[in-house]
């Protein structure tokens, strides 16, 4: 089987500068620092687009075009993709349910503010009916995936991803999966994430684990944001040919399933021991899930200290804050820029999904990530 290498990196997660990652000294991330702003797309990017495929960009969209071009151009900093190569390029993206309906209610309300809301009430289906047709096309799922694979012209194939938080671990999976057999190819993951929308939000206050003061963050809340990362992966034949840097090896991914609401020691224990032994003789740096819930935090721990005693731990969502989708590949990115973490050590980065399980990436770090260029920043 074909090695796999990650050669582009970038990350667009509000409150979030990889450089204080680089150098160790990032700060919590708050609330206010991780307020959301309108998604604006570069003009250079809109240059290339079709007035008729920018009539279908939603947020989401614009966010994982943006880090696909920081990606790619981290990438092919000393030589471009070729159309040959390009054509055998993937797309994998995560997908988010896209429920808008008050947004929808709101813009009537303010088109129409003679009407009450027993008014409103009595015509909800002119409401439905009052809606743009290109809205739906925003909503599907395939929207990002679309958008980057025009745009790139990567059109080997690739498809979305529902998983909840364990999303960017759960593209690796996938991508690696078809990379290794393939005798030459790449890939270009990308991730977005908001726990900041209204749905998300409202869920995680409801249980009490995020954090209220807007000026404030704490270690045993979730401290959330919204953002998007992309990796840009190649494997050994396509690296040779392409002539690319490779940052990181991504030597195997593992993955467990359960339905639970959350994976308990038990899951995370069982998932560990899998692990090959030369895997674990070479002491990684276990990089935690850890979103910032006592509960998760608990459990986590006790399976990874029981499977790894003595191991080096690094916990990033106090300073990149938890946006969801984004997390392990968010987690991953902070590992290579972390210049505590030397070159050549054994990464092992953790992740978890609400109702999908529980996932580790075991990745060869090979050089620390560059952060010579914006890269990384506020998702707005």
């Amino acid at each position: 089987m074909a090695s796999v290498y990650l050669t582009g990196v970038a990350v667009r997660q509000a409150g979030l500068d990889l450089a204080d990652i680089a150098r160790q000294e990032a700060a919590f991330v708050t609330a206010e620092a991780a307020s959301k702003g309108a998604a604006v797309l570069s003009a250079q990017m809109a240059k290339g687009i079709a007035r008729e495929d920018r009539a279908i960009l939603s947020d989401a969209a614009i966010y994982s075009l943006t880090v696909a071009d920081a990606a790619c151009a981290m990438a092919q900093q000393q030589l471009a993709f070729s159309e040959e190569a390009r054509a055998l390029i993937n797309v994998y993206t995560t997908a988010e349910t896209v429920r808008d309906f008050y947004e929808i209610l709101y813009e009537y309300r303010i088109k129409r503010p003679e009407l009450t809301a027993v008014d409103v009430h009595a015509v909800l289906g002119r409401v439905a009916g009052s809606v743009h047709p290109l809205r739906l096309f925003r909503k599907l799922p395939t929207n990002n995936l679309y958008h980057i694979a025009k745009f790139f012209g990567f059109i080997g194939g690739g498809y979305p991803l529902r998983s909840m938080s364990l999303g960017g671990l759960s593209l690796l999976e996938h991508a690696l999966f078809k990379l290794e057999d393939e005798a030459q190819g790449g890939a270009l993951l990308c991730g977005v994430g908001d726990m900041i929308k209204a749905d998300n939000f409202e869920a995680f206050r409801k249980m009490g684990l995020i954090e209220s003061d807007p000026h404030r963050s704490q270690t045993d809340k979730v401290n959330v944001t919204h953002g998007a990362v992309a990796l840009m992966l190649e494997n050994a034949a396509l690296l040779q040919r392409s002539g690319h840097v490779a940052l990181a090896q991504i030597v195997s991914v593992h993955s467990r399933f359960d339905g639970k609401i959350h994976s308990q020691q038990a899951d995370w224990e069982a998932l560990l021991s899998g692990l090959p032994a030369a895997v674990i003789g070479e002491k990684p740096v276990v990089v935690m899930y850890d979103n910032g819930a006592p509960n998760l935090r608990q459990v986590e721990n006790a399976a990874v200290f029981k499977a790894l005693p003595n191991v080096d731990i690094r916990r990033y969502k106090p300073y990149t804050g938890y946006a969801g989708s984004t997390s392990g590949l968010v987690d991953l990115a902070c590992a290579l820029a972390d210049k505590s973490v030397e070159v050549g050590r054994t990464l092992l980065v953790n992740g978890m999904g609400i109702g999908i399980g529980c996932a580790c990436v075991v990745v060869k770090k090979l050089q620390h990530l560059p952060i010579d260029r914006p890269v990384s920043g506020d998702a707005s």
